[in-house]
């Protein structure tokens, strides 16, 4: 008989092959076709980045007024705004690091300082295999020290600075106005709850 906890924890699955069912200039619709645990043939539907290009997540924090820089973003896929993290795709030959800084300057208009970056992390593990580096970052929120974002045609963002006391409570608004809340702010909300 099977351990069940076993089982959970060490996958007897085996790929056999990786097809590409749509082919696109950015993304592709991908499947892995695999053999289950009992031995039956299966597939996986997921998307994929051209060239697996990652991506960078800011995390820019404002520790002397205590204030967060997010940004608000209309995403196509949802028809709607988002409330998220600044970020942005690692250019070929580019640096999580430099990547960091660049985004962050064009998407807010401010200049911060790379604290600490994590390894790659998944963001929705299930539908893609795209990983994402978070970048702790300080940043003086001193509106004079704003210059002009340099966002491209294809892009509608807002730029919001909100007090980490105030976090959960203007998330809760901007969600009664119609907007979404990105996974890792909501997560970031709430560990900040647990902290106070």
């Amino acid at each position: 008989m099977t351990n069940p906890a076993r089982r959970r924890y060490h996958h007897r699955m085996k790929i056999e092959r990786t097809e590409t069912l749509c082919p696109n200039p950015w993304v592709q619709f991908k499947q892995k076709v695999y053999l289950d645990a009992d031995g039956t043939e299966k597939g996986w539907a997921y998307v994929e980045r051209v060239n697996r290009q990652r991506a960078v997540f800011m995390v820019p924090i404002d520790p002397r007024r205590k204030q967060l820089l997010l940004i608000r973003q209309y995403r196509l896929p949802l028809e709607g705004y988002v409330v998220e993290f600044p970020a942005g795709l690692i250019d070929p030959g580019e640096s999580p690091e430099t990547t960091a800084v660049r985004e962050l300057k064009e998407e807010t208009g401010f200049t911060g300082e790379l604290l600490e970056l994590s390894r790659p992390l998944a963001l929705s593990a299930g539908i893609t295999n795209e990983t994402a580096y978070l970048a702790r970052m300080r940043v003086d929120l001193d509106p004079a020290r704003q210059v002009a974002q340099e966002v491209e045609a294809v892009e509608e963002i807002e730029v919001l600075i909100v007090p980490l006391q105030e976090l959960r409570a203007r998330l809760q608004e901007r969600e009664k106005a119609g907007d979404v809340i990105d996974a890792k702010l909501f997560c970031l909300s709430q560990s900040l709850l647990l902290e106070g």
